[in-house]
């Protein structure tokens, strides 16, 4: 359960973070196996940005929704009400604690399964699309190279429960582009991704 749903009831029950600590442990070592093995032409340094773009926090809470953790977490009232359910961090961290309970019970091999099925599978074949730098960096190199300024992000919208952010992206004090996401970090990506269009068609 969330240490919300523990908090609100003021006593010693135990959390899932013990679980995420463990879950967060198998999962990097079974993608880095699993990309090591899949793919013997990358270099180390696209290794380790495929297993980035596979373990961080959207692709997590992605994997999440479709095993429908969001409905069968144990949140406290408050977490339930501002949208806690939907929320990007909550369900990773909840996946990693499935994650870390599925070793304990059925040992590497299922959790071996299991990330395989929902994290993996989907990506078989296409190395280029996980080691691709992601828009964000992109946009950094690009601003640093160009204008000697790294982006700025600036939050416009947040409504977690409606499932809205919005995201401004500034460069020098200028707008540049805005992104929307269900999550901070995702709005923050589609704004960096919109920026780069915008300079594409500048050139």
């Amino acid at each position: 359960m969330h240490r919300s749903y523990a908090h609100e009831r003021d006593a010693q029950i135990e959390t899932n973070e013990r679980l995420e600590f463990l879950g967060d442990a198998a999962l990097n070592y079974l993608v880095a196996e699993a990309l090591f093995e899949r793919y013997p032409d990358l270099a180390e340094g696209e290794l380790t940005r495929a297993r980035a773009r596979l373990v961080n926090r959207e692709s997590l809470a992605r994997a999440a929704r479709n095993l429908g953790i969001g409905d069968a977490v144990q949140l406290g009232k408050g977490a339930t009400i501002s949208g806690g359910r939907q929320r990007d961090s909550i369900l990773a961290d909840t996946f990693e604690a499935i994650l870390g309970a599925v070793l304990l019970d059925g040992g590497l091999d299922a959790c071996r399964k299991l990330v395989g099925r929902v994290l993996i599978s989907n990506h078989i074949g296409q190395p280029h699309a996980l080691v691709e730098k992601d828009p964000k960096s992109r946009l950094q190199e690009l601003t640093q190279r160009r204008y000697k300024s790294a982006p700025v992000y600036r939050l416009v919208r947040e409504d977690a429960v409606a499932g809205g952010f919005v995201v401004e992206v500034w460069v020098q004090d200028v707008l540049v582009a805005q992104g929307a996401g269900a999550s901070r970090t995702l709005a923050e990506t589609e704004a960096a991704r919109a920026a780069l269009t915008s300079y594409d068609t500048q050139k």
